[in-house]
């Protein structure tokens, strides 16, 4: 045991220790915790969240409403593995039997990962789709003549498509001018994903004209395995993120101090809003020797605090509009 009181072993190490204290394989229990994912510390010091075998095999459980996987699928593995988004997605990979390559290490470098490897699935984050967005429309931007004349045209045909039927493709216009934004992520994709942060909703619709393909947009947070919402992959609407996933409770709670409550109406009808609460299994068992920090996150009921506001919209999508703030009162 070293100071700061853990051992560290090398994998020969751990070989050894089996070779000389054989025993019987003992299945994984859904509550048994099969590691650790720390979260970023933005409020305070990182925090171990323990994530259980049952949590992930929730997570996984939901893939297939959204999507069908199967071994022809690939996915580029480039995002930090110790993120929720890449450890739920890389353990889906394996799951459903589809193939894995790992990017270079150079993410400057990604695009001739993406032209090798040439995925069907793309997930990201939205600082990478915000660079892919200024490259591609600042191309767009540039042309001259009749090229730029298509270009527009084409861009407005689709985005209208898009919000009259949620459709990312179209005969003409795709063979004309965008399967060459499509060979950005190299060629082959059928569905993309973002998550972490929020996005604006024109640039999810001009990435899904520009990349022909539909792109989900998750909710969640390493306290809740990843996604417990996720939206439809031919809404035609954008700015929102989707309805909650299968086995998940969520619910708004009221936030006097900042004017949110669950039954706040607006000239076009109801709107709740409040903080979002969930409750299920995807939620963590806590955080690792801190349960102060488990107890302010997750309450009595189960109920897991994510500290973010969101409203219910008319169609059972949320949106998330503000985080909750601490305020102090001084008089």
């Amino acid at each position: 045991m070293n100071e700061v009181g853990f051992n560290a072993f090398s994998f020969e190490d751990i070989l050894n220790m089996g070779r000389h204290d054989e025993r019987d394989y003992i299945p994984a229990k859904p509550s048994d915790i099969l590691c650790f994912s720390y979260t970023s510390g933005t409020t305070g010091d990182p925090k171990g969240a323990m994530l259980s075998h049952g949590n992930i095999m929730v997570e996984l459980a939901i893939v297939p409403d959204y999507v069908k996987f199967g071994p022809d699928d690939r996915h580029l593995s480039y995002l930090p593995m110790p993120h929720i988004m890449e450890k739920t997605h890389f353990a889906a990979m394996m799951y459903f039997g589809c193939r894995v390559g790992v990017f270079n290490g150079d993410i400057l470098k990604l695009k001739f990962d993406l032209a090798e490897l040439k995925p069907t699935w793309f997930p990201s984050v939205p600082r990478l789709w915000g660079r892919m967005y200024d490259v591609i429309s600042g191309m767009f931007r540039e042309a001259e003549g009749a090229k730029k004349a298509l270009i527009e045209k084409a861009l407005a045909s689709k985005l209208e498509h898009l919000h009259k039927t949620g459709e990312c493709t179209h005969g003409l216009w795709d063979t004309l001018v965008f399967n060459k934004t499509k060979a950005v992520l190299g060629g082959h994709v059928k569905l993309c994903l973002t998550g972490s942060a929020p996005m604006k909703a024109e640039v999810l619709d001009f990435l899904k004209v520009c990349f022909c393909s539909p792109m989900l947009e998750a909710y969640g947070q390493t306290e809740s395995s990843g996604a417990v919402t996720v939206t439809n992959p031919f809404d035609t609407t954008s700015g929102h993120v989707g309805g909650p996933t299968r086995g998940v409770e969520i619910k708004l709670v009221d936030i006097p101090d900042m004017d949110y409550f669950s039954t706040d109406v607006f000239p076009e009808g109801p709107r709740p809003r409040g903080e979002l609460c969930f409750r299920g299994p995807h939620v963590i068992p806590g955080y690792f020797k801190m349960q102060d920090k488990t107890t302010e996150a997750i309450d009595s009921d189960g109920w897991l605090h994510s500290g973010d506001v969101g409203m219910l919209l008319p169609n059972g999508s949320f949106k998330i509009i503000d985080r909750k703030k601490n305020i102090f009162k001084l008089s």
